[in-house]
């Protein structure tokens, strides 16, 4: 699967990507942020995707994605990147943004990418009521796969077909927003796509050309988990055990998978019975030394291990996602709340010794 950006997606802004693996249900999960989309009427799973999994559409209006508003689509900048592979057909829609009838009730496009009926890409947009548009040069809707993308950088609108600009416009002003879902697929007045989608993202920055073909042509399962996480591959580092107060390595190893794709995520060492009597030792010790601190100084304690928690809550977050496959939004909030859970442990510690004090 695609997005493999393993060095770029954070600082690239990837807000959303549909990545359809989904490969059944009603339901297409956004793996970077939760903003999953609903399937209206009748969609096809495939597994002949550009990577692996695909959508298929029937070209009828009734059968779309529809994905709720949220304001990170009103990005200003952004980028909108998916693969198709359409058939040729009288009029279709990738994505619409403007609500949920037809005609429209008001001129506010904000996200709008359709395919005219000589079968070529047509970007539209609002400022102020006033519509912009880029007329594609490339024919796209011809049974094979095409990267189309949607570059706004705030002042400039670029439509990239297959990693190669084919049109440009100002955008003539700051684009108008919208509070609407998005569409994927369809348009209201029985407007639809015919094909298959892939990889569908959402980006809050304006991709470079270089940018956009790393994440055209990134693909496949090797660099499927860091796409799923959204976040930067980081440097490896050896995993050792911390018992009876040192590091340390093992001959024999557990490797520890992925959920999501069943990819090795780190290997860590394999303890034996040694290591469990050393443990029970240290922390029988342990105890007799805790049992002479008082409340302050656990408090001191537990207080430096919430604000280190705090510091590297989003290092904490990306690790949940690896070992557990949440997406990273759900990681973040679990890596907070422990953090919280520590400090406020560490005001009970401080508590229990003003109660001793007042004995």
């Amino acid at each position: 699967m695609g997005f493999g950006i393993t060095a770029h997606a954070a600082k690239l802004g990837l807000a959303s990507a549909w990545l359809f693996e989904d490969n059944g249900g009603k339901v297409v999960k956004d793996v970077v942020s939760g903003h999953d989309g609903e399937i209206k009427g009748t969609l096809d799973w495939v597994k002949d995707g550009k990577f692996g999994g695909a959508l298929k559409f029937p070209g009828k209006g009734d059968s779309y994605v529809r994905v709720d508003h949220d304001d990170v689509f009103n990005s200003d900048p952004y980028s909108f990147v998916a693969w198709v592979k359409l058939e040729a057909a009288s009029w279709q829609y990738i994505v619409w943004r403007n609500g949920d009838v037809w005609p429209e009730p008001e001129d506010v496009r904000h996200l709008d990418i359709w395919i005219h009926d000589a079968d070529y890409p047509v970007f539209m947009w609002h400022v102020k009521g006033n519509v912009g548009r880029i007329d594609g040069k490339t024919i796209i809707a011809d049974g094979k796969w095409h990267h189309i993308a949607k570059i706004y950088d705030g002042k400039n609108v670029q439509m990239f077909v297959d990693g190669k600009l084919d049109g440009e416009n100002p955008s003539g002003g700051t684009l108008d927003t919208s509070k609407s879902p998005i569409w994927i697929g369809a348009r209201p007045g029985n407007v639809a796509a015919t094909g298959l989608f892939d990889e569908v993202g959402f980006f809050t920055e304006a991709l470079s050309e270089d940018e956009l073909n790393d994440v055209m042509d990134s693909g496949g399962r090797s660099c499927a988990c860091l796409t799923h996480c959204a976040i930067e591959e980081t440097e490896k580092q050896i995993m050792q055990m911390h018992v009876g107060g040192e590091w340390i390595d093992k001959s024999n190893k557990i490797d520890v998978l992925s959920p999501f794709d069943g990819s090795v995520v780190d290997t860590v060492p394999r303890g034996d019975a040694s290591d469990v009597e050393t443990a029970i030792q240290t922390a029988e010790r342990g105890a007799k030394i805790m049992a002479g601190l008082t409340g302050y100084e656990r408090y001191e304690i537990l207080r430096k291990v919430a604000d280190l928690m705090v510091e590297r809550a989003g290092e904490l977050a990306e690790v949940i996602t690896r070992e557990e496959g949440k997406i990273l939004a759900e990681a973040t909030v679990e890596a907070t709340r422990a953090s919280e859970i520590i400090a406020l442990s560490a005001e009970e510690a401080k508590a229990i010794n003003r109660r001793n004090d007042s004995a």
